[in-house]
């Protein structure tokens, strides 16, 4: 690999940089000392603040060394320091593998901090680097460190049993990876705002995947098709879309789909629309799907979201309004019920 060290790198909403000696005290104050950080990782809550001292000065004595990369997750605009970090872990010469973790302090978890951190460095190692594989683990008990990797476009591998160690003591190891090769196959990937411009294109294809330019949620005719929302393009066209609206402090999800599975771009949709959400002020999130979707409702809790209520029956209604609905769903279960799942974003 061809190492180039810490180098400080950009992002919308983050700046990721060498640490320094003023970031000890706010490295404590913010994550080092939180037992909510350290519960899943290998190294102990910090007692006080020489221990974080100790450790942050052995980071800046290592960035001599090209082969060494360890960030601070730091806020543009804000005077509070670090809130987390995000290294190479490990590095297998022998592969041109690196191994990533990460971590941020519990006040700042929700808010898409490390998926843009991990977003942020993936091209550097993959384009400076000269990475072949980048891979990450997580304990399969701490579900939200895996969303973080699939929202970056890296593939769950399997899980290895008893193959790793933490707080927790042996535990497994749930393994993911992105590629140079899927990497650079998915550079003509795009994700571009619904525009005048590119609407009517975005309606045929939202069209073509729902039948319908109208949808019935909660037995309300919504027309999405006009709604805005984010598309993902490559060379040969459309292959993924979100939809929302915002109604006060609620940013609501209409639609969401992608011609791709298993490949992060419904995940980075999401991000996408509930970084919106953020943006403009909204308090939490809703979706409702129905009661066949049983993929969907994977995939909503596994971002996240909670299933806050049922709305029984609420298909008969929804027929009314729009009678192609179908009796029976997907997976041959009879389509009756709306579920509404929620996600705070404060």
């Amino acid at each position: 690999m061809n190492h180039k060290g810490t180098v400080p790198i950009e992002t919308e909403r983050l700046l990721l940089r060498p640490f320094i000696e003023d970031d000890i005290q706010p490295a404590f104050a913010n994550w080092t000392n939180d037992e909510a950080v350290t519960k899943f990782l290998r190294w102990p809550t910090h007692p006080d603040v020489e221990t974080t001292a100790s450790v942050i000065r052995e980071w800046i004595r290592s960035y001599s060394r090209k082969d060494f990369y360890q960030w601070a997750i730091t806020l543009k605009g804000s005077d509070c320091g670090p809130v987390g970090t995000i290294s190479v872990v490990e590095l297998y010469e022998e592969t041109d593998t690196v191994q990533i973790g990460y971590c941020i302090g519990s006040r700042w978890w929700g808010q898409g901090i490390t998926s843009e951190a991990l977003a942020g460095i993936i091209p550097f190692l993959f384009e400076q680097v000269k990475a072949n594989r980048i891979e990450s683990q997580h304990d399969p008990r701490n579900p939200n460190s895996g969303r973080v990797m699939k929202k970056c476009g890296l593939r769950y591998e399997g899980t290895l049993r008893q193959a790793d160690f933490s707080n927790q003591g042996i535990v497994d190891a749930a393994m993911y990876s992105l590629l140079a090769q899927d990497y650079y196959a998915g550079k003509s990937l795009r994700y571009v705002p619904i525009t005048p411009e590119n609407r009517e294109t975005a309606a045929a294809f939202l069209q073509s995947r729902w039948g319908s330019h109208q949808m019935i949620l909660r037995g309300e005719s919504v027309a999405f098709c006009k709604a805005p929302g984010f598309l993902a393009v490559t060379e040969k066209g459309i292959i993924g879309a979100v939809t929302y609206r915002i109604q006060g402090e609620v940013l609501e999800i209409l639609s969401l789909d992608s011609l791709l599975e298993s490949r992060g771009i419904g995940a980075w949709l999401t991000f996408l629309a509930l970084a919106t959400g953020r943006k403009e002020g909204c308090e939490k999130a809703v979706v409702i799907t129905t009661n066949d979707n049983l993929r969907a409702l994977g995939f909503w809790q596994k971002q996240g979201f909670r299933l806050i209520r049922l709305y029984p029956d609420s298909m008969i209604a929804a027929r009314e309004k729009k009678p192609e609905i179908p009796l029976i769903g997907e997976n041959g279960i009879p389509l009756c019920h709306e579920l509404e799942l929620e996600m705070l974003l404060l």
